[in-house]
């Protein structure tokens, strides 16, 4: 009978025998399979569950921040728009207050240049040969022509002086009294000059203005003689501390017919230009000496500083105004600046909290799951490194038992064997034969039930099994291959100990 017959016919004999062993080696390679697919797929399941939980969270940031992004639009328009509209609040503001600074400032400097040509005129032309001293001292001068008046207000070149007024004046003795007579013409036109409003006195001819001093003892209106010729009282001029008090003021042509100088001028009364250089009347007696060299002029300082100063006064006053409404709305521009600039501020510092809760939360609840599965994975890493080789064991040496004792209770069968003629190649066939085949059998029920242990395993907890097939193949092989070798080592003791029985000793026990 062949070795595989006689194989055939243990297995059928024996089939408990069989059976068990076939148990421990499926048992075995069926955790030996199960195990590590079930620690791969749930390993595979956490990542994808990770990746999901990671892509859900980043997309939640993402919407939060393009929430965050435009709220922050939105509130950065709605601050521009309040800023634009007081800013053209304030500049119609301004504007207003602009034309009311301009008229009020118009009025004002209208009122100023009254103000300032009821000062008088601040400027003195006389003769060149005129001695200042006594000019000054005795109102003696060397007369000029009236010519001369003509000359200075037809001429294009005298720029900066305006309000030329023809006047004769001496001192004469009226009523027993040394009084001052000033004759006066109306001011001369200078057509190249723009027309301002005349100073000086307009006197009507045949009457006179009287300073207070020299009117004493007469009254407004009455007819007075002055060397011989008779004037009528038009005007007594206010109490003043100066020559005014004394002087007897007439039409020029009656002061000339009283003093017999007909024709003639002692000076020409004029107003310098404001002039925007340092040295005004150099400027004022070059252009005097291009028209008229037989002249020289001198100024009254104090006047022309108060005229400057005053006119200064306007413009600072106006500059003042306006700066000082300018400064105010800047300033106010400036607070709502830093105010928006704040709120902003805020509000970008309570989106990144925001963004940066919802980061942790996001880590938080990923780690979270991580964690709890890790532990998970843990505990079917240790049934696949610890649990499944002591399975693999326990089953070997159960095999090994199994097998031992098979050897035992068939001692007369082999020695049997052995005397008809089976050699120890068939003796050893037979034994590893049947190991390999229950490993060969075993292992291959062992991936079937592994797996559709693992898919049962891996329904209850969420994942399927097409999910940690990958390395199915190697770990398949392994088993396929593994479980008849780990079978056939099994063997090996008892299949020595059967093959190393002396048949004849077997039988003579027997």
């Amino acid at each position: 009978m062949s070795t595989t017959k006689l194989l055939i016919a243990e297995i059928s004999y024996r089939k408990l025998n069989f059976a068990l062993c076939l148990l421990a080696v499926t048992a075995s390679a069926a955790l030996f399979v199960a195990a590590p697919t079930l620690a791969t797929g749930y390993g595979r399941k956490t990542d994808q569950l990770a990746e999901t939980q990671q892509t859900e969270s980043e997309r939640k940031l993402s919407e939060t921040q393009a929430e965050n992004e435009k709220k922050l639009a939105d509130k950065r328009t709605a601050l521009d728009a309040e800023l634009k509209t007081l800013v053209e609040r304030n500049e119609a503001r301004l504007a207003e207050l602009r034309k009311e600074t301009a008229m009020m400032l118009a009025k004002l400097d209208k009122q100023t240049k009254r103000t300032m040509r009821d000062l008088g005129f601040n400027l003195r032309i006389v003769h060149r040969d005129t001695d200042m001293s006594r000019f000054y001292l005795n109102f003696e001068s060397h007369d000029m022509p009236e010519e001369y008046l003509k000359r200075l207000a037809n001429s294009p070149i005298l720029t900066k002086v305006v309000h030329l007024v023809p006047s004769i004046r001496s001192t004469i003795t009226w009523e027993g009294r040394k009084r001052l007579l000033v004759g006066y013409a109306p001011e001369a036109t200078q057509t190249h000059i723009e027309k301002k409003l005349p100073m000086g006195f307009v006197i009507k001819p045949n009457t006179v203005y009287l300073g207070h001093e020299a009117a004493v003892g007469h009254k407004l209106g009455e007819t007075i003689t002055i060397e011989k010729r008779e004037f009528k009282i038009a005007r007594i001029l206010p109490e003043t501390a100066n020559e005014t008090a004394v002087t007897i003021f007439m039409n020029l042509k009656d002061a000339q017919a009283v003093l017999g100088k007909q024709g003639k001028l002692s000076e020409i009364l004029a107003l310098g230009c404001k002039c925007t250089t340092i040295n005004r009347i150099s400027e004022i007696r070059a252009q005097l000496e291009k028209v008229l060299p037989e002249t020289k002029v001198t100024e009254w300082h104090s006047k022309a500083e108060a005229r400057e100063k005053q006119r200064d006064l306007v413009a600072a006053q106006r500059k003042a105004l306006l700066s000082q409404q300018e400064a105010a709305d800047r300033e106010i521009i400036e607070q709502m600046k830093t105010q928006h600039r704040k709120i902003l501020a805020d509000l970008k510092r309570g989106n990144a909290e925001t963004t940066k809760k919802e980061k942790d939360d996001g880590a938080a609840l990923l780690a979270g799951l991580r964690a709890s599965r890790q532990g998970i994975q843990n505990t079917m890493e240790s049934l696949r490194d610890v649990v499944t080789p002591l399975v693999i064991l326990v089953s070997a040496i159960m095999l090994c038992v199994i097998m031992w004792n098979n050897v035992r209770e068939r001692r007369e069968e082999i020695g049997l064997l052995r005397a008809l003629g089976k050699r120890t190649a068939d003796i050893a066939g037979l034994f590893l034969g049947k190991a390999v085949l229950l490993g060969l059998i075993g292992g291959a029920a062992g991936c079937v039930v592994g797996l559709v242990v693992a898919w049962g395993v891996g329904r209850s907890m969420e994942f399927e099994l097409t999910t940690m097939t990958g390395g199915s193949a190697e770990l398949l092989g392994a088993t396929l291959l593994g479980a008849p070798l780990i079978a056939a080592l099994a063997a090996y003791l008892p299949t020595r100990t059967a093959i190393a029985q002396d048949p004849a000793v077997v039988l003579m026990e027997q």
